[in-house]
């Protein structure tokens, strides 16, 4: 019983730590827009889609560690007035799939769950993948890694739900909270296209794809400038994705990767085959739905001067103990999380894999300047949260001035994943029922309510 109240208090605190954080960025991301490339779809203007239809949410994931996948399920219950439409698919091994439904029994009462597990698919899928030093870290050739881009083929094996007439799908990373209503991310209108993701424009395609081996395998028409773009979150056209074979471009992608003698892309495993079969093709989101980049330990030169042209001088570098290194500035400062819909910690330091010692470590560090004032403090706190948060939370940050002024006031994403432990998770959604909940562990084999 401990683990388990420990599990939801970490749970419970990441989300006080993102609210935190998301007061005390203000607007600076819009900054970014003009290099951001092409223009972003609106999804609160497009949506023209039935609202009655079930919200299909997917998270793939061999970790045995659950809680990641516990908090981005309570938060997107939370954070949404229609999460009586959710279900939501949790992708693992045999193995994990009866552990991680008796963990849903107890921590994700009233929210509809299924449990797939496929280990004939899981291994089809392992055998595609070949991992090489340029890769990056080697848990990126895990298959459910590449699970996403197999999700229909996983879901309609077992799931009672999710049948061929599905349209559409949500696929998020586990290591992300959600602080936006994903029912109205589902109902937009995707303009046609096969997906609809975040673009990032800080790298382009070519910072991943070597072209001068692309192009004597003979492929052209990519366009290494291009914007990449981040598939920690998803909305996936089931019916398009299939109709334009794109799990087999991907499936192709990984075939010339193998058989080439050079390294065709490198810092990732997943991603590039995905960019490169994608090629631009999907509707542009706004940072909102994906503000990732959080507990990453540094910034590349391109992402420094971002924050330079936003009036980030030296002084407010400082201020925030944010320094030069070779390569840029160290840690990431996070410029999209004041109006993050999704927090996304996809650096390498997660907020729950520190130890609890490092609470005691500020959440961050502001100018006298910009600190609310005592008659405001008051509409900063969250309740409930940690006694030794209150006082954090009620520094919270003027959030109006020069874009000079604003850059004081910002956050770095590596002090903010090692104060995870900030305040609770707002309770689950009204439309969630108080019975208990609707969970199933689904395989190949059998799929029957537990």
């Amino acid at each position: 019983m401990r683990s388990q109240w420990l599990t939801l208090g970490l749970g419970f605190l990441i989300l006080g730590s993102v609210w935190l954080t998301s007061t005390q960025i203000s607007t600076l991301g819009a900054g970014c827009a003009g290099d951001r490339g092409p223009a972003q779809a609106p999804v609160e203007e497009l949506s023209d889609v039935s609202r009655s239809r079930t919200v299909h949410l997917c998270i793939c994931s061999d970790d045995p560690d659950f809680r990641p996948a516990v908090v981005a399920i309570r938060s997107a219950v939370s954070s949404s007035p229609q999460s009586h439409r959710f279900v939501f698919h949790f992708v693992t091994t045999l193995e994990l799939s009866t552990r991680f439904l008796n963990v849903a029994k107890l921590q994700l009462p009233g929210i509809r769950v299924e449990v797939h597990a496929d280990e004939e698919l899981q291994q089809a899928i392992q055998s595609r993948i070949l991992f090489r030093k340029g890769a990056g870290r080697k848990v990126l050739a895990s298959p459910f890694n590449f699970a996403p881009f197999y999700l229909p083929h996983f879901l309609l094996a077992s799931s009672q739900t999710f049948h061929t007439q599905t349209e559409r799908l949500i696929y998020f990373d586990a290591d992300i909270v959600i602080l936006g209503d994903l029912a109205q991310l589902f109902d937009m209108d995707m303009q046609g296209k096969v997906c609809a993701a975040v673009p990032y424009c800080h790298q382009r395609l070519k910072t991943y794809i070597n072209f001068d081996v692309l192009h004597s395998l003979g492929h052209e028409g990519i366009d290494p400038d291009s914007c990449i773009a981040n598939r920690g979150l998803l909305l996936i056209d089931v019916q398009v994705w299939s109709a334009m074979k794109i799990t087999e471009s991907i499936e192709n992608w990984l075939d010339v990767y193998r058989a080439s003698d050079v390294d065709l892309w490198v810092g990732g495993m997943s991603q590039p085959p995905w960019l490169l079969a994608m090629n631009g093709n999907y509707t542009r989101l706004s940072d909102d739905w994906n503000c990732n980049s959080l507990g990453r330990h540094s910034m590349i030169p391109a992402e420094a001067a971002v924050l330079r042209n936003l009036g980030f001088e030296d002084t407010h570098l400082q201020e925030l103990h944010v320094e030069p290194v070779a390569n840029g500035l160290n840690p990431y400062v996070v410029l999209c999380s004041s109006t993050g819909k999704i927090l996304h910690y996809n650096g390498a330091m997660k907020p729950w894999l520190l130890d609890s010692d490092t609470i005691s470590v500020p959440v961050c560090t502001l100018p006298e300047s910009l600190r609310a004032p005592q008659a405001d403090q008051s509409k900063l706190m969250l309740e409930p949260v940690l006694a030794a948060s209150r006082a954090l939370v009620a520094r919270g940050c003027d959030r109006s001035g020069s874009a000079s002024q604003l850059a004081k006031g910002a956050t770095t994403s590596t002090v903010t994943a090692q104060k995870s432990a900030a305040g609770e998770l707002p309770q689950a959604s009204a439309q969630a029922t108080s019975t208990d909940p609707d969970v199933h562990a689904c395989s190949t084999a059998h799929c029957a309510a537990q």
